[in-house]
């Protein structure tokens, strides 16, 4: 069972405009774990994400360039990053409060003009 916190305020907004639009399924507040095909991108096999409007995050290229640092483990790969996704969940908490931070639209020009960079259609 997931907490009901702050990261569920209906009034966050992001500066990921189609998590703006109401018939998107994936708003600030729900911003749903994934793996995808990354092998023309990164010549790897999988990377992590999280899907954010009609967007995918690439959280592997978070973590490797120090947005997720101080959340505990680095992991080598992204295979070990969704495990431990997967497995725990005072991690996803914290990584998830990170995100809503990141990605609100509160969030600081410079920022948000490198997470851009990850961002990709689905």
């Amino acid at each position: 069972m997931y907490e009901i916190n702050e990261t569920h305020d209906p009034n966050l907004k992001s500066w990921v405009e189609s998590a703006n639009d109401p018939n998107s399924d994936f708003p600030i507040q729900n911003l749903p774990f994934c793996e995808f095909e990354t092998r023309i991108l990164t010549g790897d096999m999988w990377g992590t994400g999280v899907l954010i409007g009609n967007k995918v995050l690439r959280l592997d290229a978070c973590q490797a360039n120090g947005h997720f640092n101080d959340l505990g483990n680095a992991y080598p790969n992204s295979q070990a990053f969704y495990k431990e996704l997967l497995k725990n969940p005072d991690y996803r908490s914290r990584l998830r409060r990170r995100l809503i931070a990141l990605l609100s639209d509160s969030r600081d020009e410079e920022t948000k003009r490198e997470l851009r960079i990850y961002l990709y259609e689905q």
